[in-house]
Formats: structure tokens, C-alpha cells, sequence
């Protein structure tokens, strides 16, 4: 399982959907070994690349001049202080926000000017750091909201449940009880979502975003918040839906062992600006890092 707008957005929209519907399946093969995919990774043209992105609100510069390329597969993780810029990265390749200057390219086509709806129908789907499931929704029918992208039946075939609308909906609930399990959730399925432990909470956001079958998937801070137990939980869930679902993340996160344990590659901002990228421990052992971020004694 790979599981007001103006003129300009609008054309946007209708690219994207074309596109989606055009996407190749891209499905690796099964025997494939770490090595092997770590080759083809840096073979294959990266499914992200962000060029130049400079932010704006007012006199504050949110980002400067940010460029990175996410490789398809890998587990990407933007680390920095707080205020560093890493939600406005996140905000911006998603297409919440539009970026002041600078490139998009998802799946090597210019994407900058998409509307967060076109940025979905691609494939890019993301988690906030804040909570934002469904009050007195099912874990069920929350992780079902992320396949809307899916459906295609119309209004009136979708009510009276006919011919394809029947069938759209057996397989969209198909799906999702693939995703409860393998999250490990399915004994909270008919759970309302807001009455289960944080960490089960956050574990049921991922499934909505991973509902939606993303070739890029971004994760802001998932593990804030939680205790020993859920952050093991929770990381295990990452790396699963890496490499079993195939899934390619951008990950943000403070915890620093996490990230060193299961990133392939580490961009570290600072004041809105990239002051390293690479692997995991070369960026530990940056200087400038160390200086900025993970202070001396790291």
C-alpha cells in the first residue's frame, strides 16, 4: 500500500489532479537491500528540491535563501533552535505558505505557486504539532477523512450508495482498516479519537496522513510531548511506514537521539538560514552545529 482561491490556483489544482491520476506506482522491490536502496536513492532524481526559498512576514525574515534536496525513500530530518525556521520550511513546502522567492520542484515539476489543496492531490501530506483530530469522530472515521483525496464519486451516487460509490467506499474502508492495524490500533477503532492517551491520539493523526498513500510525507515534532513508551511507539511507527509503506519523510524533531538514530540526512537551520546538511554524524560533528544548536558538551 503506497498509501478563495485565485486564477493561478485554480490552474494549479487541475495540474495537480492530472498528475495524480499520471503518477507512476514507483514501488521498490521487495529483496532490496538497505545498500541497494541507498544507491538508487542518490541514482534517481530527489523527489523534492527546494531552491533559494526566502519567507517573509513584514520585517521578519523567516527563511533566507533555504535550499534542499529530499532523495526518494529516505528520512530526511530538519532539526534547529526554536524560531530556527523549521514549521515555516514545513508550512511552505506544504503550501500553506507561499514562499517571498525561490523554487519548489516535487517529482522534478514546479510546484511554488500551488494552493495547499493541489499540494495534497500531488502526494505531499503532512501532521501538525498541535493535535487536530475530530471531536467525537471514531478512530475509524478520522483515519477514513484522510482518503477523501481518493474518492471520486459524485454527490448523489455517494448518498443513495450505488454501483461505483459502493464500491469507492468498501475499498477506501478496506484501506483504512489496513492502516489501523498496521499502526497497531485496531481494539480503539470505534474509540471517539480524543478519548485515547495522547501518544494513541498522535498514532491516529499519522493514519489519517497516511490515508492519503503520499509519496512525501511531513512530520512536524510527532513525538512532542510524550512519554518514553509513546516516543518508542512512535518512532517505530515512522521507520515501519519508511520502509514498508515506502513512504518518504521529512521529519522535525527536537529529540536529537531520534534523530540521529533514524535519519538517512540532517538539514539544521538557524535563524531561517542552512548552516549544515548531511548524514547524521557528520552533522553531529559540525562545528557550527555544535556551536548553534547542540551546544559544547555534545
Amino acid at each position: 500500500m503506497r498509501p478563495g482561491s485565485t486564477s493561478a490556483d485554480e490552474e494549479a489544482d487541475s495540474d495537480a489532479e492530472r498528475s495524480l491520476d499520471n503518477a507512476p506506482a514507483g514501488e521498490a522491490d521487495a529483496g532490496e537491500s538497505r545498500d541497494a536502496i541507498s544507491v538508487r536513492r542518490h541514482s534517481e532524481p530527489p523527489i523534492l528540491r527546494t531552491e533559494a526559498i526566502s519567507l517573509s512576514f513584514g520585517g521578519v525574515r523567516a527563511l533566507i535563501d533555504v535550499g534542499f534536496d529530499v532523495l526518494t525513500g529516505e528520512i530526511l530530518s530538519i532539526i534547529g533552535p526554536n524560531g530556527a525556521g523549521k514549521t515555516s520550511m514545513a508550512n511552505v513546502i506544504s503550501g500553506l505558505y507561499r514562499p517571498t522567492s525561490g523554487r519548489i520542484f516535487f517529482k522534478g515539476r514546479d510546484r511554488t505557486a500551488f494552493s495547499p489543496q493541489a499540494v495534497a492531490a500531488l502526494g505531499i501530506a503532512r501532521t501538525f504539532q498541535n493535535l487536530a483530530l475530530f471531536r467525537g469522530l471514531t478512530v475509524i472515521e478520522n483515519i477514513l477523512v484522510g482518503r477523501h483525496l481518493h474518492m471520486r464519486s459524485g454527490l448523489f451516487a455517494g448518498g443513495i450508495h450505488w454501483g461505483t460509490a459502493r464500491r469507492e467506499e468498501l475499498e477506501n474502508r478496506r484501506r483504512v482498516e489496513e492502516i489501523i492495524e498496521f499502526l497497531n490500533l485496531t481494539e480503539f477503532r470505534g474509540r471517539a479519537a480524543d478519548t485515547l492517551p495522547y501518544g494513541l491520539q498522535k498514532r491516529v493523526e499519522l493514519g489519517r496522513s497516511l490515508a492519503a498513500e503520499p509519496g512525501l510525507l511531513i512530520l512536524d515534532e510527532p513525538m512532542a510531548g510524550m512519554n518514553r513508551q509513546e516516543k518508542e511507539d512512535m518512532v517505530r511507527v515512522v521507520v515501519d511506514a519508511n520502509v514498508d509503506l515506502e513512504t518518504t519523510i521529512i521529519l522535525i524533531e527536537h529529540d536529537m537521539s531520534v534523530v540521529m538514530d533514524i535519519s538517512d540526512r540532517v538539514v539544521v537551520l538557524d535563524h531561517g538560514e542552512k548552516i549544515a546538511e548531511g548524514d547524521a554524524e557528520t552533522v553531529r560533528q559540525d562545528e557550527t552545529v555544535i556551536g548553534a544548536y547542540l551546544g559544547q558538551e555534545a
